[in-house]
């Protein structure tokens, strides 16, 4: 059983060549809260489905959330819950309207509709996964915009997609409160 959560092998030689032509200018850093204005529906959906192909599921963290309620269907509600997070659609609510007539979101919750309870239970319970799904996408996001290949970013860019990356997790989290 493999230790990581990701099967892809971290990026070592080739991420202080990155960080050296990335520079520190902060303004490349933008990142509009759609990304979907950036990259696009298909391609972000397609992301989301790369990322999850990626992710170990053997490992006891993933294998754990596979077994603890199947029924939930776990992959499709990761999947929904990234997408969310990386368009700006914060609520429970708002989610579970947008997975019964939007697209992508009907092909991501692979036809089981969830309800709002579900995602939203869900987001608490795989805050860091869900997270992880996101700052995977800011990443590639920013390697886009940049030209820069995804697998070779630097750490202290990583760390700022993994720093934005909960910041939409937990506002989307303070979104259920104020729901709930």
């Amino acid at each position: 059983m493999e230790k990581t959560i990701y099967r892809r092998p971290a990026a070592t030689g080739e991420t202080r060549k990155a960080a050296a032509q990335v520079g520190s200018a902060r303004g490349l850093f933008i990142l509009p809260e759609d990304l979907r204005e950036l990259v696009g529906t298909e391609l972000l959906a397609r992301w989301i489905q790369e990322e999850l192909a990626e992710l170990n599921w053997d490992h006891p963290l993933l294998a754990d959330i596979m077994r603890r309620r199947p029924d939930y269907h776990p992959k499709e509600l990761l999947s929904v819950l990234a997408f969310a997070c990386a368009t700006g659609l914060r609520g429970a609510e708002q989610i579970t309207q947008a997975c019964g007539g939007e697209e992508p979101y009907k092909q991501l919750c692979g036809g089981n509709v969830p309800i709002w309870q579900e995602l939203r239970s869900f987001r608490w319970v795989n805050r860091e996964l869900v997270a992880l799904v996101v700052q995977r996408l800011l990443v590639r996001a920013l390697s886009r915009k940049l030209g820069r290949n995804p697998l070779f970013v630097p750490p202290e860019i990583d760390r700022e997609m993994r720093d934005r990356a909960f910041a939409r997790v937990d506002l989307a989290l303070r979104f259920d409160r104020v729901e709930g």
